[in-house]
């Protein structure tokens, strides 16, 4: 084609003819069609057989026909005396091209076969051979690289599940260790929760029960001199006198602080607040602030400390407005004797917010000292004070605490640092009206 057409055309006759020639490689069945067959005396055969282990593997057939096969396990019958057999040598493998025909006396006219078309014809199919071995040879080496991919793929897979199970079951372990650490925490906490609840208990209690059993065993220590001077008859009516007024003074200690411990014994019981709800009634936030002022009014004016409340006149919600005044009046107190020196003047500002689906919010700030760091995670605590045995027992917090959390189903919370005041958040639910 090249020499004979090619030459002579043009510059897209050539194109056409170089993309007729690489569909024919693609297609070699094709190519032999088109280019062996019309060549081959009718009823001839040729076979191409390639030599391996010292024998023969038939490649490809063709026939006069035009029926091309490929990849054959042998010829179709024994050989012939009539058979043309070609040898080459090629990429050094030995190759053997067969043209099997019919007596060539009843085709004079082909006897030209056994020179130049068996050489064209041996060449091509060699070629033909050739690519398609160079395809088998690609397709089995994606073959093999795809199954050792595949093989690495499992490899890493199941690597990977087991380094999963192994970090799986290491965090399970690591969980349950944590759960364990988190359940003694609680139980320390617990534990030393009760042991300074316990504590200040007991050194609430101690001083007026101390007070009360010093004056009654004094007094019964001056009932007995006074039965020996009456047997004896020593008394004397000065005497007398001086017993009656002992008597007077251990009955009024005795009494103080029979009363002390009174109240202090209903401040613990204030310490279990009851998990029922309250009574929910509609509350307006601005007279229930105002109502907690005027309680601690007396606390506010002797500290010099001024209150600015903004919270707006319709804002309602509904609470429990005696619980509610309990918080606030206790938040007050502890302002009044925590936040401000005794020569400063001191200021706390209380506003009231609506927080949507019935909730509101109630923040009082202070421009006081401000809290330490450290003492922010306790003050909530029951019997914490920085102030024991100056006649605070910390409870107040606490019971506001509890008073928010369980009676008014709220929230409560504090922010502050020293030197910058501090900040009590308080956040009422919406509580259901009761039946």
């Amino acid at each position: 084609m090249y020499w004979y057409d090619m030459q002579s055309a043009g510059a897209e006759e050539r194109l056409q003819y170089v993309r007729g020639f690489i569909t024919l490689l693609i297609n070699p069945e094709q190519l032999l069609r088109q280019t062996v067959v019309p060549l081959l005396p009718s009823g001839s055969t040729v076979y191409l057989a390639q030599e391996e282990a010292g024998a023969w593997r038939s490649i490809a057939k063709v026939d006069s026909a035009g029926r091309v096969m490929m990849q054959l396990s042998g010829m179709d019958s024994e050989a012939t005396d009539g058979d043309v057999v070609r040898m080459v040598k090629l990429m050094d493998q030995q190759w053997q091209l067969v043209l099997r025909a019919p007596p060539l006396g009843t085709e004079l006219t082909h006897r030209w076969l056994q020179s130049g078309v068996i050489g064209w014809a041996l060449t091509l199919f060699l070629a033909i051979a050739l690519w398609r071995r160079r395809v088998n040879l690609v397709r089995q080496e994606n073959l093999r690289e795809q199954l050792a991919h595949a093989k690495e793929l499992a490899a890493r897979n199941a690597e990977l599940e087991h380094r999963v199970m192994q970090r799986t079951e290491e965090l399970s372990r690591s969980h349950h260790a944590l759960a364990q650490t988190q359940r003694e925490l609680v139980r320390s906490e617990r534990l030393a929760s009760l042991g300074s609840m316990v504590a200040g208990v007991a050194h609430e209690l101690n001083t007026p029960i101390g007070n009360g059993l010093m004056a009654v065993t004094t007094m019964q220590s001056q009932v007995v001199d006074l039965s020996h001077s009456l047997q004896a008859g020593t008394m004397k009516r000065s005497g007398l006198d001086q017993f009656l007024g002992h008597l007077v003074e251990g009955l009024d200690l005795a009494q103080t602080s029979l009363k002390r411990t009174s109240l202090l014994v209903a401040d613990f019981r204030e310490i279990a607040v009851p998990a029922e709800r309250a009574q929910a009634t509609a509350v307006c936030l601005g007279d229930a602030i105002q109502q907690a002022l005027e309680a601690s009014q007396l606390w506010l004016q002797s500290a010099r400390i001024r209150c600015v409340l903004n919270c707006p006149a319709d804002l309602w919600v509904r609470s429990s407005p005696y619980h509610l005044q309990q918080v606030l009046v206790a938040v007050l107190d502890n302002i009044v004797h925590h936040a401000f020196d005794p020569q400063t003047q001191g200021q706390v500002q209380m506003e009231a917010t609506l927080l949507g689906n019935g909730a509101a919010q109630i923040v009082v700030r202070d421009s006081g000292c401000g809290i330490a760091a450290e003492l922010l995670p306790h003050l909530f605590d029951p019997f914490f004070t920085t102030r024991m045995g100056q006649k605070h027992r910390g409870l107040g917090l606490h019971q506001a605490y509890a008073l928010v959390k369980l009676v008014l189903q709220g929230d409560i919370a504090v922010a502050s640092s020293p030197g910058s005041g501090t900040v009590f958040t308080i956040v009422l639910e919406d509580l259901a009206p009761s039946s």
